[in-house]
């Protein structure tokens, strides 16, 4: 008979609430996760010292034990990483039962945003960005329900993920996930239904194509690691959008608390993170490569060209 020990969802009190913000493609992209995918991932042990990688939904036996040091971040750990493709590994502990690490970008929340359909791909990405986690271990408390991550993959690749529990037959820790599909439908976003960009540019945050002139307007957004620089846009030139659209504001200093901002300029952006040519080549050289906190992918902003309120708020 198989034993099982459920492991619990966040708590109020440690589960982060993503701000309830349509980024890139949002109502649209119901459906675009993919079915769900089910591992027992079993302890990282001799002979085959098996690990999961999330990408492929393999489990992957090395037969090369993992290094003794609890530096995720370590030249030998990566090392480790990369030449085995692991995301998930339990690990085995003295005196603990075992101990769950992760080579991810990842944050955790509460468990109902499993089931939640607007929650997109791209909302993932950018609710990742307020996480400082590439690596760790992931731990849980014992509720009834399981503990939730939404995660992105060294490779760049978004999902949600579940710990669903540990078992003594078999052995291991049982865990659900769903992966973002690479194909999307057209947005339908209730910004506006101008949300198309033009011929090679990437979908807008704010409705309108990349660098059409615009008058945004709201306050600073205080929720998470988001800086001092997010407004949360709320109204898209004189026309109030249903939910607020976080934005990180170029061209000016510290936003100032509590105090409404109406700003002039337009949407742009670059790309971000490593290239995974890069990471590719890197591979097949046998070197090592320091990836950065942010997977590849197109990062918005905005760049202010004048600024109607307040007054006192600076162009650099």
């Amino acid at each position: 008979m198989s034993a099982t020990t459920k492991l619990g969802k966040v708590t109020t009190d440690h589960g982060w609430t993503p701000p309830k913000t349509p980024l890139p493609g949002t109502e649209a992209e119901v459906g675009i996760f993919g079915p769900v995918i089910e591992r027992m991932v079993e302890p990282c042990a001799s002979p085959g010292f098996p690990a999961l990688d999330l990408d492929t939904g393999k489990i992957v036996t090395s037969g090369e034990a993992m290094p003794e040091t609890s530096d995720m971040e370590s030249p030998a750990m990566e090392a480790w990483r990369q030449k085995t493709g692991a995301d998930i590994v339990v690990v085995p502990i003295p005196n603990e039962r075992w101990q769950i690490r992760h080579f991810l970008q990842r944050i955790q929340v509460r468990s109902r945003y499993w089931d939640e359909a607007e929650l997109s791909p791209q909302q993932v990405r950018n609710w990742l960005l307020a996480s400082s986690s590439r690596s760790g271990v992931m731990s849980f408390s014992h509720t009834p329900d399981p503990a939730t991550f939404l995660f992105q993959t060294r490779s760049g690749i978004a999902g949600i993920m579940q710990l669903l529990e540990i078992s003594d037959q078999p052995r291991g820790v049982k865990i659900r996930y769903k992966l973002a599909q690479s194909g999307t439908t057209e947005s339908q976003s209730s910004i506006t239904s101008s949300n198309q960009p033009s011929a090679g540019q990437p979908p807008a945050f704010l409705g309108h194509p990349l660098g059409a002139y615009l008058a945004i307007e709201g306050v600073r957004a205080e929720s998470g690691k988001v800086g001092v620089k997010t407004l949360l846009v709320d109204t898209v030139n004189g026309k109030k959008l249903d939910r607020p659209v976080g934005v990180w504001i170029e061209n000016v200093d510290a936003l100032p608390k509590d105090r409404r901002c109406i700003l002039r300029g337009y949407e742009s952006g670059k790309m971000i993170g490593t290239p995974p040519a890069k990471i590719q080549a890197a591979k097949e050289a046998g070197r090592e490569i320091k990836l950065p906190q942010a997977g590849w992918q197109f990062f918005h902003y905005f760049v202010v060209i004048s600024v109607d309120e307040p007054q006192d708020l600076k162009i650099k």
